[in-house]
Formats: C-alpha cells, sequence, structure tokens
C-alpha cells in the first residue's frame, strides 16, 4: 500500500490538475474569509477608497458579474491557447514530451487563477442583497476589493503566461529543459537510494555467497505494463524480516509480460504463502513510461526530438544538432560518474537485494545507436555524431568506458562509408574518426 501512495502522490504532483485544484480551493477559502471578514466589519469611504467603494447593489453585482464573465472567457482563451501549443509540441518533438508541457507550473497556475477568481466571483456575488425591511442591505465592499485586486493581478499573469507559451514551444528551449531534467535524473540513477553500498563487495564472492542459499524460489508478474516505481527500502525491510535475498530481475523503464519472472527469491526456508504478495506491492507496474526512476527517459526524449526533426515531413536538420549537442554535453557529464552497484545491503551489512542497474553501456547505447540509424542519411548529422563522440571520449577516464565509445565511433564510420555519396562528406567524416582513434589511451588505473 506504502509503494502505491507513493506513486499516486507522485502522479498528483506531475498532474495537470492538482495546483489548479488547489488555487480553486483557496480562492474558495479566501472568498468565505472576506464574507466573514465583511459581515464583522463595514468599510467606510475615505480617500482613495471612496472611488472604489460602492454603497450601491446593482453596482456591486455589476463588477462582480463582469469580472466573472470576463474570466470565464480568458479560461477559454487559455485553454486554447495550451491545446495549441500542446498539438504542436506532439506534431513537432513527439508525444512523450507533452507531459513537460502539462507540468509546467505556470500553465497550471494560470489555469487555476481564472478559474478561480470566477469562482470567488460567484460566491461573493451571492451573498450581495438589498435590503427588504426584514433584512439588512449587504455590500461585501472588502470583498469586492479583493476582487478588484485579483482580476488586476491576472491581466498582468495573462500577459506573462502568453510571452511564457511562444517561449517554451521553441526548439531550442523545449530541448534544453528535458536536457537540464537529464541532468537532474543523472544524480539519482536507480538504485542510489535504496539500502547502502558494500566497499568490499565483488560480483564472484556475491554469487557463491547465494548459491549456499538452501531455497530458490522466482514471484512472477501478475500483469502486463512497463515497470514504474521500485520501493527498494521497503523491500530491503521485508528482506531482512523474513531473512531473504530478493534478486529483481527488471529495472525501472523495463516492459514486463504478465507470467514473467519479476523477482529471484533465495531464503532459508521455502517461501511461504502471502510473501510473493508482499514483495509485489513494492512494484508499480502501469501502461507507459515514466522519469520517476528511469534516468533513459529523458534520452529517449531527446532522442525521439532528433528522429522526428530528420523525418522526411519535418526535415529540419537543425534541430536534430541542437539535440544531439545536448545528449553530447549530457553523456559527457556521465562520463566519469561512478554508478550505483546492483547489490544493496542492509543496516547489518547483510545483502538483501539484487537490482538489474543502468551502466554507461546502456546509457551510450540508448543515447548514441538510433541517432546514428536515422541520421546516416544526413551527413551534417553523422559528422556532428563523431565530433560528439570525440568529446564524450576526453572526459572518459575507464578504459571499459573508452571501449564502449570506440564501439560507436566505429558504428559511425561504417554507417557513412555505407551511405555518404559526396567523398568530401566521408572525407571530414574520417577526419574526425581518426581523430578520435588518435586520443591518447586513458590509464585503466585511473579508473574507480
Amino acid at each position: 500500500m506504502k509503494t502505491k501512495l507513493i506513486f499516486f502522490w507522485e502522479m498528483i504532483k506531475t498532474s495537470f490538475w492538482f495546483i489548479p485544484a488547489l488555487i480553486v480551493s483557496t480562492a474558495i477559502a479566501l472568498a468565505f474569509f472576506l464574507i466573514h471578514v465583511d459581515s464583522k466589519y463595514s468599510m467606510e469611504p475615505f480617500g482613495l477608497f471612496d472611488y472604489i467603494i460602492t454603497e450601491d447593489v446593482d453596482s456591486a453585482r455589476a463588477i462582480l458579474s463582469t469580472i466573472a464573465g470576463a474570466m470565464l472567457n480568458v479560461t477559454s482563451i487559455v485553454f486554447s491557447i495550451t491545446l495549441v501549443a500542446l498539438t504542436l509540441a506532439s506534431s513537432e518533438y513527439g508525444s512523450r514530451l507533452l507531459r513537460n508541457f502539462m507540468n509546467d507550473r505556470l500553465n497550471q497556475t494560470v489555469l487555476g487563477a481564472y478559474i478561480a477568481t470566477f469562482m470567488f466571483c460567484l460566491l461573493i456575488m451571492r451573498v450581495v442583497r438589498e435590503g427588504d425591511g426584514s433584512t439588512d442591505e449587504f455590500i461585501p465592499n472588502i470583498s469586492i476589493i479583493a476582487t478588484l485586486i485579483i482580476a488586476l493581478a491576472n491581466i498582468f499573469l495573462l500577459i506573462a503566461y502568453i510571452h511564457h507559451i511562444a517561449v517554451i514551444i521553441q526548439a531550442d528551449n523545449i530541448i534544453s529543459d528535458v536536457s537540464d531534467k537529464l541532468n537532474k535524473s543523472l544524480n539519482h540513477i536507480f538504485p542510489t537510494s535504496i539500502g547502502k553500498e558494500n566497499l568490499e563487495q565483488d560480483e564472484t564472492f556475491i554469487n557463491k555467497y547465494i548459491q549456499k542459499i538452501p531455497y530458490k524460489d522466482f514471484v512472477y508478474a501478475e500483469e502486463s505494463g512497463y515497470l514504474q516505481l521500485i520501493n527498494g527500502n521497503d523491500l530491503i525491510k521485508f528482506a531482512k524480516k523474513n531473512d531473504l535475498i530478493l534478486v529483481v530481475k527488471f529495472r525501472p523503464g523495463d516492459l514486463i509480460v504478465k507470467g514473467s519472472e519479476l523477482v529471484q527469491v533465495h531464503a532459508n526456508k521455502i517461501l511461504e504463502e502471502g510473501q510473493a504478495d508482499g514483495i509485489r506491492e513494492s512494484f508499480v507496474i502501469s501502461h507507459a513510461r515514466t522519469p520517476t526512476q528511469d534516468a533513459q527517459f529523458a534520452i529517449h526524449q531527446l532522442v525521439e526530438v532528433i528522429a522526428r526533426a530528420l523525418s522526411p515531413g519535418i526535415n529540419d536538420p537543425f534541430t536534430a544538432i541542437t539535440a544531439l549537442d545536448k545528449l553530447i554535453s549530457n553523456l559527457s557529464e556521465l562520463a566519469d560518474k561512478k554508478f550505483p552497484s546492483p547489490y544493496r545491503f542492509d543496516e547489518g551489512d547483510r545483502l538483501r537485494l539484487v537490482v538489474k542497474c543502468l551502466d554507461f553501456s546502456g546509457m551510450a547505447d540508448a543515447a548514441f545507436n538510433q541517432v546514428r540509424q536515422y541520421g546516416k542519411e544526413n551527413p551534417s548529422v553523422l559528422i556532428r555524431l563523431m565530433e560528439g563522440l570525440s568529446i564524450v571520449n576526453k572526459f572518459i577516464k575507464m578504459k571499459d568506458r573508452e571501449e564502449v565509445i570506440l564501439k560507436h565511433v566505429h558504428m559511425a564510420m561504417r554507417a557513412g562509408e555505407d551511405s555518404f555519396s559526396e567523398p568530401e562528406d566521408l572525407k571530414d567524416l574520417r577526419e574526425r574518426y581518426n581523430r578520435v582513434l588518435n586520443q591518447p589511451p586513458h590509464d585503466p588505473s585511473e579508473g574507480d
């Protein structure tokens, strides 16, 4: 249940409706509060307030109804602008980038502000009444002044919103935003926050240690979909409580088919009935990939931008090169980063969890394979890819990661030889290829 709550909270925070709903709820509470204040204190006109405060019921209703109607009209305009931006983003950059637009805080705030102002006006207008002998006239001037201030603020908010939309749909800004999210995800690569590592761990030793445990069982997936979230700390607590070692077969972002081996369980006794369900509760499987624990998600977004930019219908190599430059920058920062260990230990330094981790090779494959495949017919993109691989290689300090980059360098060169028809283009590509090969070799002792 805790895992479901964590996932539900993540979904709420990244939803399009949460911020607007919060703003509308705040506006409703503020309306009732100001009505209460107006019922306790009457505001007499003085100074500048003499031009704002109204003593006529019809004027008060006219002000509130005018603002309410205007806010409703502006809300429809905001909806229209947002839908146009979403449609443009989906067609030009890919549907996966819609999540970035929907999560934009200013878009959510603007939508919530106008709906909230409309509701605020309705609630205030409801209590405006004329005196009829049995009841006194009531004009909530404090609330009306607050309404005017909110309406004025909404005018400036609309200007800011239009400017913001004009900025965020530009290709460079979209690509930079995705790249920034990728950098943030690289700082928390799964499973960094799960349990702890053991500096003396060794894969051979751990595999021999697991083989000594007498019983082995499997927990199978009960549904198909993409693995979105693993509550690793709960798994470690569960494993510690029941003296288990759990080997997770998938990582966040992987496709799981119903009936697949989700977790391999090593125990000193046969797995009891109900324990499998306890293990499954720490996994969230859904219909789509999300960036919650999936560091490759943003890489795939950038690759999708490149693929669409190089499609015959769009044919925009400049956008493709811009996105490729961001990938190169991100991979360069990742070049000497220490990836977390798949072996996670409890507080007593007992192995409890073995997870499937990302490594540099997997990140490089996700970043460069499809770029090479889609860009092989475009010399400018493939040449820029070769330059980028040279840049990434300069930041590498480990021999095994250098071999990964050299693999992509050789593949890019072969793609160019097979597809380039212009000898000068092939010459440019080969010059950059030789530049990478002639870089000084890396000292294996520099690795971690």
